[in-house]
């Protein structure tokens, strides 16, 4: 019985899809938004959902006062949705579009924001090129936490400086594939 149902809502899937204008890809993206990793969309020519993941790399300045100063390189998993409303009409190949968005940060933990995209091809394939800012609220205590765990101090709030730990503006190019 559970297998029927499974095929059933499969079936409803694909009649929606093809009596819709909704279109769906799937695709690679590299950058800081998502990282290095997968990347899709669904949805019509004027708004889309969009889901990504991938290995974001993450560089962190660290100044101490009256003490050292930290580089740190991470490489955490990232993955988040949001949502690309176009401002271009539909019936043009190259595509501007707003996009809203949250990110879940391995590191950072949960962002926010949003940015612009750019499509740049429609057929067999859609380079896509986008940029914005993402807000981490928890950014900058997660991050210190992590540096007095690795390095084995007891840093406070008041003892170090960086910059742009709770913002963390993004850049990305992906290309996708299918309608």
């Amino acid at each position: 019985m559970k297998m029927k149902i499974k095929y059933l809502i499969l079936i409803t899937i694909i009649i929606i899809f093809s009596v819709s204008n909704i279109r769906g890809q799937v695709g690679f993206t590299v950058g800081n938004e998502y990282g290095i990793g997968l990347v899709a969309q669904v949805g019509s020519p004027k708004t889309k959902l969009e889901v990504g993941g991938g290995l974001s790399p993450l560089l962190v300045f660290w100044n101490i006062t009256l003490g050292d100063d930290y580089i740190k390189f991470y490489l955490p998993f990232t993955v988040g949705a949001g949502v690309n409303i176009a401002l271009t009409p539909s019936e043009r190949k190259d595509r501007m579009g707003l996009k809203f968005e949250a990110n879940y940060n391995t590191i950072m933990k949960t962002g926010f924001g949003g940015g612009v995209d750019y499509q740049l091809l429609d057929k067999p394939y859609k380079i896509v090129i986008g940029g914005g800012f993402l807000y981490f609220p928890n950014a900058y205590d997660e991050l210190l936490d992590r540096l007095n765990e690795e390095e084995n101090t007891y840093y406070s709030k008041d003892d170090v400086s960086a910059v742009f730990l709770n913002f963390r503006p993004y850049v990305n190019i992906s290309i996708y594939f299918g309608k």
